[in-house]
């Protein structure tokens, strides 16, 4: 795959792209949207954030404080039937819909911010990370098996991306730099993760190639800033 394809496939995946609609979820102010045609999805005296559409389009998951606290929700894609999916003392937010649709990845703060999964119906939630650091920022990979995220278990409390099976198995850092490295996404092959970084001074996008990664150490990571990405698209090289 050639960076052009990386990277049209990273903001596929990023959300700027959605399969039948053609339009995009936002959150604006308090409230969600959808793109294009502007449709309000949500009337409450309440906040509605981090909204992430099913893969068949049917539903969207968000979090909202509409009880008092974050908790993860779902409602249809035309804004009906909203069911609050987590009920704790404890907020939970960022959620992130599986590739399959039965399971929902989402952040909560129970004692340190942790990576947690529940089933799209609300059923058997699971403690998928369980450190004393911060880990946030799910995001799936497109078969499933894995999820990359965001921690600061690393030395001097900073930001690297790691990676995770989706039973909670086998954690692993892919990244280790002085810098913080942040919002990993991944594109349609699973071959590579899309971060971003201030290893640079400015905040930058970078690719990393992670396609041996099946459990055990990534091979060397190609980090490609987006500058690089530029000079690519404009030329045509790959």
């Amino acid at each position: 795959m050639n960076y052009r394809s990386l990277l049209i496939a990273c903001l596929a995946t990023l959300g700027l792209a959605v399969a039948g609609w053609g339009q995009t979820v936002t959150s604006s102010g308090e409230e969600a949207w959808v793109a294009g045609a502007i449709h309000r999805l949500t009337d409450h005296s309440a906040n509605y954030r981090s909204p992430s559409w099913s893969p068949d389009g049917r539903h969207i998951t968000f979090d909202s404080n509409r009880h008092g606290k974050a908790d993860v929700y779902v409602m249809g894609s035309d804004g009906s039937n909203p069911r609050r999916l987590t009920d704790n003392p404890a907020w939970a937010a960022l959620p992130s819909w599986s590739p399959d649709g039965r399971h929902i990845a989402f952040v909560s703060e129970r004692g340190v911010s942790d990576i947690y999964v529940i089933g799209s119906d609300g059923s058997n939630r699971r403690n998928l990370t369980n450190d004393s650091a911060w880990d946030y920022s799910p995001s799936w990979s497109p078969d499933g098996r894995h999820i990359a995220f965001v921690s600061r278990r690393g030395s001097a409390g900073k930001a690297e991306i790691y990676v995770i099976g989706s039973d909670g198995s086998n954690p692993r850092r892919l990244t280790d730099n002085p810098a913080d490295d942040r919002s990993p996404s991944w594109p349609p092959d699973g071959r590579h993760i899309a971060f971003e970084s201030n290893r640079d001074g400015d905040w930058e996008i970078y690719v990393m190639d992670i396609a041996s990664y099946t459990g055990g150490e990534p091979t060397a990571v190609a980090e490609t800033s987006w500058g690089r990405i530029k000079s690519l698209l404009s030329t045509g090289t790959h």
